[in-house]
């Protein structure tokens, strides 16, 4: 029998912290920062994904 190969698909998503629509607050709260989407208003984190963003490559 033949080895199976095991592949993996991964995706590039733009977060909040990387995209330049999002002033982020000074202040960390809990080691988090959190700022302000100039393209909708809303409070978002750091690590949330973009809602805005077409950048979602697969691999």
């Amino acid at each position: 029998m033949g080895r199976r190969r095991e592949v993996r698909a991964t995706m590039k998503i733009k977060v909040c912290s990387n995209c330049n629509e999002w002033e982020k607050d000074p202040t960390p709260y809990n080691g988090i920062y959190f700022g302000k989407c100039k393209v909708d208003g809303r409070i978002k984190y750091e690590f949330h994904k973009c809602d805005f963003c077409e950048e979602e490559l697969i691999y």
